[in-house]
């Protein structure tokens, strides 16, 4: 037993005289690695009791590695040497954990050079490890170690890696000891971790910064009062400028902690206000924003001074607090993706049970007051990022991570009855939902359907009358939106698809008589009889899903009714009939969606209709002539028909023959070379040469471009190039090669005439980013649709992250990559 014990003795002594005898540094580190490799695999072995027999062996070979100058511990020594410490006295007693930190203090309070430096990081380091495995047996020695490691703070402003040990130490050290931490020591280590999580240039010591406030503000009661919190959320939104990600996330989880950690159910009891009587025992008030008092039971603060009131929010409040922000015109993006951020972790905190409960308040606020706010929707950047960071926490943060199926019924009852039903507006006291309340709502619902299935059985009328009510509304994106759930809703409820299938035909056909009996025609009936043949066309698609409840005189009816509207639509004037030929299109789009079998019975008749709305052009004289109400009308028909030929493509590949590929070919290059014709000027003030109030001919035009390179690679990826027109592919890729045929000024002359007052460079861009599409994200390549269906998946990284953070940050990254791709097609 003795010569074990000698053996196990010698095994964790490190022999200097061979240390000393390697000259090289590189070759000197692999062998202090190389011996702290085998002593953790050693404590690893060791039981309690061995831990407690060669604790005093372990620690003495550990304080030789840590205060060796050559060569100086570096992070994986640090590391290796921590999870040792971490052993002895996890398993081991703990009779020398007063003197295993006493002498890690002393390190840490002597040396100056960059060597000794490295010696008081590894000192640092171990500190916080020791603390982390058995600080609760030396809560007296904290204030020292705090005190040590504040001092240290000081003197290492060039040394990024070592504040940031220091934080993550002094993080350990209040997490272990908790509410014993000494006051003043608590209030240093919260006012320099203020200091530094707003403004520190380094990204590490950022985040290991707001880390310690978090663990400041779980662990101890001294910084819940209102005033504490202004200051703390001051540092988070400056912190939330950081171009790092883990930095906003730290900043969110810190501001969502103060946050939950004053939440309250019940609002405070509110009070005049009352000047503090000279008693310190006596009740004290705080006056808040709005000058109310709030009568508390005052306690004696540092120094005796003022009395610490912990502040106390409700849920709307806590929301008011970030909205606030959000909505400002100054806060920059990367703020808002951080406030998003704050939005998602307060959700995750406050739980299951708090959110179920106040998901009504919760969606109209960050549908009404964030996403539908005056200074979000009058800047489109900010319009669509909002858009998508509401989806991100209605749909994935609380639809599918913290509601159940009982939840979910609810929600989507909330949505149903608080918002969508409420247009058009039928009650004074309710206000008419905007359109972008109404896109994100219905979003939200489509993703809460997807997740219940046949559980929607149970409210499928309500929502039926609800979804058909909204269908009416003159936004396009509102029915788009709208068609989309429709068709989520029909696959989950199939028995509902005839009855909706029913209702929009008739509401077709109603608004289209409307229309052609020669009365007035307004923009919104216009709309109204679009939005109609968008559900059906939605509604239709999901036939070949659910074959059992589909009729084929249904979609028989549908097609001849489309066909008749195509060869009636010259009796009317251009308006109605450019209404009558876009439903007709999205009627046939629809159609497409039941495949071959329903598509090969009248491929003849489409191939005729479509080689009828996209002839050759004539020359470039005669367009020359027409007006800008008239192209307009041309470029709409065949935006509306390459949109059908798009569905067909996509759905109907197996009768993609070598003459059916010929003649689609044929239509693209008269496409092509339709809008090769058209005026240099493209655009107009006057509103009756407009075909659509807010659409000018330059954006049919890059409308019928879009369909015409949609069109070509599928095409290309269908007939595998077969018979097709040499020169297409150049021609649909000069459309979006070259900036400065839609462009009216460069990037210099633009910031030129802002004389001063240029934001960003998304307020010169042209929305388009010149053809560069979302298919490449990060290192990930997304597939087409059409892929996605088959066996090609996605490309998806090994890197890649999809949570809701996640999500966020690719937002920013990805708008600010669009801007640069601007930037670069102006100069």
């Amino acid at each position: 037993m003795a010569d074990d014990h000698s053996a196990a003795v010698e095994a964790v002594q490190l022999d200097m005289t061979k240390l000393r005898a390697i000259t090289e540094e590189p070759q000197q580190q692999l062998y202090v690695m190389s011996f702290l490799n085998n002593l953790e695999k050693l404590v690893d072995r060791l039981d309690e009791d061995g831990a407690s027999a060669y604790q005093l062996y372990v620690k003495k070979e550990l304080f030789k590695i840590i205060t060796l100058s050559a060569p100086a511990p570096t992070r994986l020594v640090r590391n290796q040497a921590g999870r040792c410490f971490v052993g002895i006295f996890e398993k081991g007693d703990r009779k020398l954990l007063y003197d295993t930190i006493n002498e890690l203090v002393g390190i840490v309070n002597t040396g100056r050079s960059d060597k000794d430096l490295k010696m008081r990081h590894a000192a640092v380091h171990c500190i916080g490890e020791v603390y982390r495995a058995a600080g609760d047996s030396a809560m007296s020695l904290s204030t020292m170690t705090c005190t040590a490691l504040i001092r240290l703070l000081k003197g290492a402003q060039n040394h990024c890696g070592l504040r940031s040990s220091i934080f993550k130490a002094l993080t350990k050290i209040i997490r272990m000891i908790g509410g014993m931490t000494d006051e003043p020591v608590a209030r240093e280590v919260w006012k320099q971790a203020r200091n530094i999580a707003a403004g520190d240039k380094a990204a590490v010591v950022q985040a290991s910064a707001l880390q310690c406030l978090e663990e400041l503000l779980q662990a101890t009661s001294f910084f819940s009062s209102h005033q504490e919190f202004e200051k703390l959320q001051s540092s988070a939104m400056k912190a939330f400028e950081s171009s790092s990600a883990p930095v906003r996330k730290a900043a969110a989880s810190c501001l969502a902690a103060a946050l939950v950690q004053a939440y309250s159910n019940e609002a405070p009891e509110l009070k005049m206000a009352k000047r503090p009587k000279k008693n310190k025992r006596q009740s004290m008030a705080i006056t808040d924003e709005d000058g109310i008092g709030i009568e508390r039971p005052g306690s004696p603060g540092p120094g005796g001074k003022k009395a610490i009131v912990r502040m106390s929010l409700t849920l709307d409040e806590i929301l008011r607090q970030l909205s606030a922000h959000y909505t400002k015109q100054s806060t920059s993006a990367k703020v808002r993706a951080g406030i998003a951020q704050c939005y998602s972790e307060v959700f995750t905190r406050l739980g299951s049970v708090v959110v179920e409960s106040n998901y009504g308040a919760i969606a109209v606020h960050l549908l009404t007051e964030v996403q539908s706010n005056q200074g979000i929707i009058i800047n489109r950047f900010r319009l669509l990022t909002t858009r998508k960071y509401v989806r991100v926490l209605l749909e994935d943060v609380i639809g599918h991570g913290l509601l159940g199926e009982t939840g979910q019924l609810n929600a989507m009852k909330t949505l149903i009855n608080d918002i969508i039903r409420n247009y058009p507006q039928v009650i004074k006291e309710k206000a008419e939902p905007s359109k972008y309340a109404l896109t994100g709502a219905l979003h939200a619902l489509a993703s809460l359907i997807k997740s219940l299935g046949a559980a929607v059985t149970s409210t499928q009328d309500s929502l039926r009358d609800g979804l058909l009510q909204v269908l009416q509304h003159p936004s396009y994106t509102v029915q788009v939106a709208t068609s989309w759930c429709l068709r989520v809703f029909v696959i989950a409820a199939p028995a509902q698809l005839l009855p909706i299938i029913t209702i929009c035909m008739n509401n077709v056909n109603r608004e289209l008589t409307q229309m052609t009996a020669r009365r007035p025609t307004t923009t919104e009936a216009l709309r109204r009889c679009t939005g109609y043949a968008n559900g059906l066309a939605a509604a239709i698609s999901t036939a070949p899903l659910q074959p059992l409840y589909a009729s084929v005189d249904v979609t028989s009816r549908i097609l001849t009714l489309a066909t008749s509207l195509l060869k009636s639509s010259g009796d009317y004037d251009l308006r109605i009939s450019s209404t009558q030929i876009q439903v007709a299109w999205v009627l046939i789009g629809g159609l497409m969606a039941l495949g071959p079998n329903f598509v090969k019975i009248h491929l003849s008749q489409l191939l005729l209709l479509w080689k009828n709305a996209l002839p050759k052009p004539l020359a470039k004289d005669s367009n020359m002539e027409r007006s800008l109400l008239e192209l307009s009308f041309l470029a709409h028909v065949r935006e509306c028909a390459l949109g059908s030929i798009l569905s067909f493509l996509e759905f109907n590949s197996r009768l993609l023959t070598t003459d059916v590929s010929k003649r689609i070919a044929a239509m693209l290059q008269n496409s092509t070379l339709f809008l090769n014709t058209l005026p240099s000027k493209k655009s107009t003030d006057d509103v009756s040469q407009r075909l659509s109030p807010s659409l000018q001919l330059l954006d049919f035009d890059l409308m019928v471009r879009r369909r015409v390179l949609q069109c070509y690679v599928k095409l290309v990826k269908l007939s595998h190039g077969e018979a097709l027109q040499a020169n297409l592919l150049t021609i649909a890729v000069s459309f979006f090669a070259d900036p400065d045929k839609y462009t009216p000024s460069s990037l210099s002359t633009a910031i030129a005439s802002s004389a001063g007052a240029f934001e960003s460079l998304w307020e010169i861009g042209d929305n388009y980013a010149y053809g560069v599409c979302g298919f490449v994200n990060g290192f990930d390549v997304d597939a087409f649709a059409f892929e996605a269906h088959g066996s090609k998946p996605a490309i998806a990284h090994w890197m890649t992250r999809d949570s809701p953070e996640a999500r966020i940050n690719e937002t920013v990254s990805h708008f600010i990559s669009f801007a640069c791709f601007d930037m670069l097609g102006h100069t």
